[in-house]
């Protein structure tokens, strides 16, 4: 999840998306589960962060084998970046 995206028409429908999945990872949390959280653009906000150090702390495994599956069609045109509206944010 982000808070910003480049393209307004994602912002627009990740922000719907928070509201909708905000119930469920508090159910989550409320259960132990840990919930990660990897920002691009603000990582040195959350340096020092006791949060992000016990998450750095979590003992590696590794990820299972990928199963070899064909990558179903976007559903967006993807040809000029995915963007589905015409103004955007910023180009990162």
């Amino acid at each position: 999840m982000w808070d910003r995206h480049w393209c307004r028409g994602a912002t627009e429908r990740v922000s719907g998306l928070a509201k909708q999945i905000a119930p469920f990872l508090e159910a989550a949390r409320k259960r132990g589960t840990q919930i990660i959280h990897a920002p691009s653009e603000t990582i040195a906000f959350y340096q020092d962060a006791p949060q992000r150090k016990r998450m750095l702390a979590v003992a590696k495994v590794d990820p299972p084998v990928p199963l070899n599956l064909i990558a179903p069609p976007l559903p967006i045109d993807d040809t000029s970046g995915g963007c589905d509206t015409q103004d955007q944010f910023y180009r990162a």
